[in-house]
């Protein structure tokens, strides 16, 4: 009885994590299996009866040596630690500080107050906007909308939304530098092309781009791209973006750009907007609004559903709108796959 308890811990935990590894979001690779893995040695060591002291010694540093041996070289479990986004975003800031004069400094995380006890530990510490939930994105925007900087640095790591970066690269659109790993999203973008950069734009797949159009004082929905799941062609670390260029005017709207993610007429799965006097770029007189949306982050998608991009307008406003364009970007294949790419 105490053998078949001893390995029912152990397979249930392995499945239940390998399984929502496989459909959901990879956790397998965590402390998941640390603690019903003595139960899966103690079920080992319920065969060998009352062995002697010298085999049973000779088994238990076999099992630790194998089990130290392949955390330290297959799973590379301390290289990761040591690369981790807290830690090694802020040394990836200090190195680039060397080479690019006072760029705009943009880190994310659920708790930021980490960056500065890694900066802490450099011995550097260099000023930056803390980033920590999307309340703060207006004021990230007017941060970056300074007129000196020519460079930015973001930093993204705790998997928190790409909808600051997308915006982001509107005003800088090239990228001069990506870094990724376990965890971690780091970005160097310019204004200009300098060194080997290369156009931001260049890592999109634009799937539906609806030219300008002007929202009458009397209209309170318009620009009704439709896009059906199955036109999408999503793979699941794809990243769903729909970004706007809208002519500021002297009124400030109360619009909003909206995904409505739904199954059919009257079943909605997902729905989310971006407040357009959030994105607000005042050198260009425009405003930039974005979503993005990790695909993971769900279940399932069912091939019968269909997105609706839109902008919903809540007052008498005439909103004039360059473009809208819906398109996907690509999370690294390391992030959730440690060091090896998981597709």
């Amino acid at each position: 009885k105490g053998l078949l308890i001893f390995i029912s811990w152990f397979i249930i935990t392995f499945l239940t994590a390998y399984l929502y590894s496989v459909l959901r979001i990879p956790v397998i690779q965590y402390s998941t299996l640390y603690f019903v893995f003595p139960f899966l040695i103690m079920a080992l060591f319920s065969f060998s009866g009352n062995s002697n002291i010298k085999f049973t010694s000779i088994a238990v540093v076999a099992i630790l040596f194998t089990g130290t041996s392949t955390l330290v070289t297959d799973r590379r479990h301390y290289d990761l630690m040591y690369h981790q986004g807290l830690n090694e975003i802020p040394a990836l800031v200090i190195n680039d500080l060397k080479y690019y004069d006072d760029p705009a400094i943009v880190l994310q995380a659920p708790q930021t107050k980490m960056f500065d006890y890694y900066f802490d530990k450099l011995g550097k510490h260099p000023t930056y906007f803390k980033l920590e939930n999307s309340k703060q994105l207006k004021e990230a925007i007017n941060y970056i909308n300074d007129q000196k900087y020519s460079n930015l640095i973001i930093g993204i790591t705790g998997y928190r939304p790409f909808t600051f970066l997308e915006t982001a690269k509107s005003i800088f659109p090239y990228v001069v530098k990506r870094k990724t790993s376990a965890n971690m999203e780091y970005w160097l973008l310019s204004k200009q092309k300098i060194n080997n950069a290369f156009p931001a734009d260049s890592l999109e797949t634009v799937i539906f781009t609806e030219n300008g159009f002007v929202m009458k004082s009397n209209e309170k929905y318009k620009g009704g791209i439709t896009v059906k799941m199955e036109d999408i062609n999503h793979a699941k670390y794809d990243v769903l973006n729909v970004k706007a260029c809208i002519y500021a005017d002297s009124v400030i709207p109360d619009a909003y750009l909206v995904m409505d993610w739904r199954l059919n007429d009257t079943t909605g799965i997902d729905w989310r907007s971006a407040k357009l006097s959030d994105f607000y770029f005042e050198k260009d007189s425009v405003y930039y609004p974005v979503i993005s949306v990790r695909l993971m982050n769900f279940n399932t998608f069912p091939r019968e559903s269909y997105f609706k991009f839109y902008i919903w307008k809540k007052d008498k406003s005439i909103i004039k709108t360059k473009n809208i364009t819906v398109y996907k970007t690509k999370m690294d294949p390391v992030e959730f796959g440690l060091f090896k790419k998981i597709y």
